[in-house]
């Protein structure tokens, strides 16, 4: 998770520990998959030379990275994952850092949906008792991989969001289709935020379903360009069909 928080980031500074020990197994496992899929560990190493760490406790995120200070917090040792490709994917050189493909557009934080997604893809690959909970993300970043290959998260790596879309792009996605993905997807990450603060609040489940169905409709406007389109059509309706059951689950309760 991204976190500009400034007190947070104060506090999190403050405590922090040194975390940059390369015997770490967390490190090794999120370096492996990296390096097993053909990507680039580049930004990986030298970001956890000066790493830091400390445990959260009593926040909102599972973990939070916060590029500016190079320092990672984390609820239990299975976030930590998750948190080391935030490392992974985060260009510190530049004057506004964010991470993976996500961009600023003015004072807006673009595409931190399907890069919450990539990332716990990528975490639970690394980590198998990682319960991954950007599980509509998460499923739209799989059948990306499923449909182009690994190689097109190669920018995600890089923290470059104008090349990610050329990638895509270069696979006969449209700009349009490709900017309505992370779109929807940012916007359902919003809502599913305000469902987890409101439970009782059935406007705050329906808008979440209304933008649950528009990601689909996103999506499978993608997977409609890919060769493996039959394919991918299916894996997609069995993932969010899970998803859409938890969703129902979570409907505000009539009394």
């Amino acid at each position: 998770m991204l976190d500009f928080d400034i007190t947070n980031l104060r506090a999190t500074f403050n405590r922090a520990k040194p975390f940059n020990d390369k015997n770490n197994q967390h490190y090794k496992n999120v370096r492996s998959i990296i390096v097993r899929c053909n990507l680039d560990p580049t930004l990986l190493d030298k970001n956890y030379e000066t790493l830091k760490a400390e445990p959260c406790e009593g926040e909102f995120a599972e973990g939070t990275y916060y590029p500016k200070t190079n320092t990672i917090s984390y609820r239990n040792e299975d976030s930590i994952d998750h948190e080391l490709f935030h490392v992974a994917s985060c260009d510190r050189d530049k004057a506004n850092p964010t991470q993976g493909i996500m961009r600023f557009n003015g004072f807006k934080l673009v595409g931190r949906g399907l890069n919450e997604g990539i990332t716990d893809m990528f975490a639970c690959m690394a980590n198998s008792n990682y319960k991954a909970p950007y599980m509509l993300q998460k499923a739209c970043a799989e059948i990306l991989g499923f449909c182009f290959g690994m190689e097109i998260f190669a920018n995600y790596f890089k923290n470059d969001a104008k090349g990610f879309n050329k990638d895509l792009e270069s696979k006969g996605i449209s700009g349009f289709a490709i900017a309505d993905l992370i779109e929807t997807l940012d916007e359902y990450n919003d809502s599913n935020e305000i469902l987890f603060a409101n439970p009782d609040k059935q406007e705050a489940y329906d808008d979440l379903l209304e933008k649950f169905e528009d990601v689909l409709g996103a999506m499978n406007e993608i997977i409609l360009k890919s060769p493996k389109k039959e394919k991918a059509a299916q894996r997609f309706k069995s993932a969010t069909d899970i998803i859409r059951m938890g969703i129902g689950m979570s409907a505000p309760k009539v009394r």
